[in-house]
């Protein structure tokens, strides 16, 4: 049973929609911090329209279901339209699993739920977990996919091997990168999850707060500089494709490695509307406050496309239930920085309202 205080913090979500994330972040810090929630209030917390939340607690399924299992979690986020919040409750639910840390057979009917839930949309994506769990001896995870969604990973991976950096080819090479940071990321996740949260929470105290992506974005960051100008925006544009989010965070955090000089020019706009399109706000919040950083100036003829870009991405979190104060800070020193481009996100903004 939820305890009294726990249960008055919890009403507060209602009005204060920050106040479930704080509470997601406390309720897995560790099994005995999840007791003080047990019962209903792991379920409010599910529930909380914040998405961030939710995904706090698809990042430790283990803590998250200590005191129940993991079907009302697989119900919540199945229930939501946050394809990257479902691909981070299978990838750690994985994780739980090659571990050893879901043995309860309810547990495990949900993660097979959970899987028929994929699509061809997500055959890379589960090539790619493919790859990692035979690497670590544990393909065998992956039988609790649906027979069809094997069949058509066979069909489009048919040698599912990991692309030779040995290879001439420059988009053989960023693939190799990309997908070696992906399991870098993953074995990270491993290593939280074996040493426990609280361990990880001090990691993030020396890490100088910069957050759960400071270690991926240390190794992003190494990639990036190692790799000859020449070829850097093609492997921006691959890492921008990955289906970890703390990469493509990455990518949009260092962005002084992938462009050259002070003006955004033409070989980079395209890099920034894909983080300006990414599904996560995170992405696209570091993607601006970065161009403000650098003091990067905007050409007016790029203008329109990046202020169609904001705001899509500002409507986009939005409807995901993210608050407004998610992007719009970023948005404003963006303005303040390149007066502008008001203009055009007026425009874009009239239009976007007609369609």
């Amino acid at each position: 049973m939820t305890s009294y205080p726990i249960a008055r913090l919890i009403e507060a979500m209602a009005d204060a929609p920050d106040m479930a994330v704080i509470l997601a972040i406390a309720c897995t810090r560790s099994i005995q911090s999840n007791e003080a929630f047990a019962g209903s209030g792991i379920d409010q917390i599910q529930q909380a329209r914040h998405p961030q939340a939710l995904w706090q607690l698809t990042r430790a399924p283990f803590i998250t279901t200590s005191h129940s299992d993991l079907r009302s979690l697989v119900d919540t986020v199945l229930d939501r339209e946050a394809p990257w919040i479902r691909r981070k409750l299978v990838t750690s639910s994985l994780i739980q699993l090659t571990t050893g840390r879901l043995p309860n057979p309810e547990s495990t009917a949900a993660v097979t739920r959970l899987l028929a839930s994929l699509t061809e949309v997500d055959l890379e994506y589960l090539n790619q977990l493919y790859l990692w769990l035979d690497m670590r001896g544990d393909s065998w995870i992956l039988d609790l996919l649906p027979a069809q969604l094997k069949r058509e990973i066979t069909a489009r991976f048919p040698h599912r091997r990991k692309p030779n950096i040995s290879e001439k080819s420059t988009q053989a090479d960023v693939t190799s990168i990309r997908f070696d940071l992906e399991r870098a990321s993953l074995d990270l996740d491993v290593s939280q999850s074996l040493h426990g949260s609280e361990k990880y929470y001090q990691q993030l105290v020396d890490d100088g707060g910069r957050g759960s992506f400071s270690k991926i974005e240390d190794a992003t960051a190494f990639v990036l500089s190692s790799t000859p100008q020449s070829s850097r925006a093609a492997l921006v544009s691959q890492l921008l494709r990955s289906h970890d989010e703390g990469i493509r965070w990455a990518v949009a955090s260092r962005m002084d490695l992938s462009t050259s000089g002070e003006r955004i020019t033409s070989a980079t706009v395209p890099l920034l509307l894909q983080m300006l399109h990414d599904e996560s706000p995170w992405v696209v919040r570091e993607a601006l406050t970065s161009v403000v950083q650098l003091g990067l100036t905007l050409r007016p003829s790029y203008l329109e496309k990046l202020a169609r870009g904001v705001v899509a991405a500002v409507d986009r979190a939005s409807r995901q239930g993210w608050p407004k104060t998610e992007i719009l800070p970023a948005v404003a020193r963006l303005i303040a920085a390149n007066p502008s481009i008001s203009s055009w996100l007026d425009l874009a903004d009239s239009t976007n309202s007609q369609t």
